[in-house]
Formats: C-alpha cells, structure tokens, sequence
C-alpha cells in the first residue's frame, strides 16, 4: 500500500516532504504497463514505493536487453527530464507499482524551491555515475559466471514465505537473466545448474531462492568493489522491507 510520503523522499524533513508531495500524484500500475518508450519524451518523475519497473532496449539486431532496473525507494525519469531529452529505453512494470509522480514542471520547479529535494537528487544522480562507472570497469573484465552472480544478487529481494521464514528470492526467469547479462540460455543454465549442485541456489516457480550469498559472492575476486553487490536504492534508505507470498 502507498504511504501518505514516498519512500524516496525520506531522507528530507518534514516540512521539504510536504512541499514535494503536495504537487505529487498518487501513481498505480500493472504489471507489464509501458511508462515511457524511446523516442518519446518522459512525462514526469515517478517516486516508486511498491514493484519494480525494468528498463528495455533493442539493439539494432532485434535482441532485448534490460540495463537497469528500479525498485521500490527509487526514482526514475529525472534523468530525461534534467537533460531536456527523450527518453532511449522503455520503463515497462514488471509487476504491479505503486508510488508517486510529479508532473516534468512540477519535479523542476521543486528542485528550485526545495533545498533538500535538489540535494538528493544531486546525490542520487552521483550515485549513479560512481555505480556506472564500477561497473563499467568490471564489464571490461568480468566473465559471464560473474555477470550472473551480479545480477542475482542485485535483484534478489526479501521474501516472507507461508512458514514465516524470510527468504532471499530472484523474482525472475531465466530468460530475464539472459536478457541482464547478455549471455546465451545455454551458458546461464549451465551455471545455475552448477551452482545448484553447490546448494548456492535453488530453482521455484519463475523464480529462484539464494541460498547462499557468500558462496555465489566467492566467484569474485577479494578486490571487487562492494558496492556493486548493492542497489543504489539500497545504499539510500536501508534493506528492502519484506515481501509477503500469498
């Protein structure tokens, strides 16, 4: 359920949460709903407290690939918005969201007004060109196995399931780790077999549970940079709260 305040917005006092969210909208969606496509300019920034909406690109030889994601403590859009240009992916709900979203005129005329808001989208924005560029580095070395493991860590989230035991969940197919990691089916399924085997993973319905961080994290060099096991929303506000199976 939405909060009266978005979660982005929680580092602000209460005075700047209430200048925001006064010109924001309350924001629902479901899932596998096209925000914005490439070519298109963005409409306005959307503040997202529940889902998780997945970025899509098609390269010049019709292939799929998702660069990015957002989940719930995120921003997105403001990118476009500050830069004056279209947007060059899709943002597309992989499940049901909820959040807000202000208007491209109301988002400029908040950054101007509120101190705290353009400060944090100022930090959010560094946020990002510092995370870009560790994993800009990485690429130009990491091995598929690697690319994977990153993935799967990146994207996996909290969930409570039906005997009260919270488990660490990759919500997604395997197709979906091809399309991230820009590695074939074969490879992907040869490795999450082999990290099966190791009792790393395990293979649910469209989805699989990690059993063992440490032991995927081991594929990695110790110099890795730590913070490319960790979401920039993460960094922000803290763990994701727990998810509920029903």
């Amino acid at each position: 359920m939405t909060s009266l305040t978005a979660k982005f917005l929680q580092p602000l006092g209460a005075a700047e949460q209430a200048a925001v969210m006064a010109v924001a909208q309350p924001w629902k969606a479901g899932a596998e709903e096209v925000l914005y496509r490439p070519g298109h300019p963005v409409p306005g920034i959307w503040l997202l407290d529940v889902g998780m909406v997945r970025y899509e690109v098609i390269t010049a030889e019709g292939r799929q690939v998702i660069p990015a994601f957002s989940l719930p403590g995120a921003c997105f859009g403001e990118l476009e918005i500050l830069e004056q240009r279209v947007s060059e992916v899709a943002a597309v709900t992989s499940m049901p969201c909820e959040g807000w979203v202000l208007s491209a005129a109301s988002m400029l005329e908040a950054v101007e007004s509120v101190p705290g808001f353009s400060k944090l989208m100022l930090l959010k924005l560094a946020r990002n060109v510092r995370v870009s560029q560790s994993l800009y580095r990485m690429a130009l070395v990491m091995g598929q196995h690697e690319r994977l493991v990153l993935a799967l860590l990146n994207l996996a989230q909290q969930v409570v399931g039906h005997d009260g035991q919270a488990k660490l969940v990759f919500p997604f197919t395997q197709e979906t780790l091809c399309q991230v990691t820009g590695s074939s089916r074969q490879v992907v399924s040869k490795y999450l077999r082999q990290w099966g085997e190791r009792g790393w993973i395990a293979p649910r319905y469209r989805s699989l549970e990690i059993l063992d961080s440490k032991g995927l994290k081991s594929v990695f060099p110790q110099t890795v940079d730590p913070e490319l096991f960790v979401l920039l929303h993460r960094t922000a506000l803290g763990v994701l709260p727990a998810l509920t199976v029903k």
